[in-house]
């Protein structure tokens, strides 16, 4: 019968790497989500001043109505969460199979991680009407 080898994985330090990762995962969601907001401000500004050509109106550098400065942003998040969507569920089903063959203090991590950036996610989610 043959023998097998199998080499000798630190957990520890691998649930520590997936934290890290994760925690990394997060930080590039939220950056994404930042420059999309300021891209989507840029956005606002030239509009409005395309519009001040056509209608001879003054433009103030200013926020509009908080009305329509609120529908812009929804709009926008609504973009950039029905295009992330997609992903995330994807990323989530491997992290799932990944959790199942983790030692249970990795898995613990991992589980605490997810439950944070899941709350963080919610947070967001809420300020940007998409709850």
């Amino acid at each position: 019968m043959p023998t097998f080898n199998v080499p000798n994985l630190e957990w520890e330090k691998a649930a520590a790497d997936l934290g890290d990762a994760l925690k990394e995962a997060a930080y590039v969601a939220v950056g994404l989500g930042v420059l999309t907001f300021q891209r989507a401000q840029v956005r606002r500004v030239e509009m409005a001043k395309q519009f001040a050509k056509f209608s001879g109106e003054s433009v103030t550098p200013g926020i509009p109505d908080l009305e329509t400065f609120l529908a812009q942003i929804s709009g926008v998040a609504k973009l950039v969460d029905a295009a992330v969507t997609p992903a995330r569920k994807q990323v989530d089903e491997q992290l799932d199979r990944i959790e199942e063959i983790l030692p249970e203090a990795a898995r613990q991590t991992v589980k605490s991680v997810r439950a944070n950036a899941l709350s963080q996610e919610q947070a967001i989610r809420s300020a940007f009407g998409l709850s």
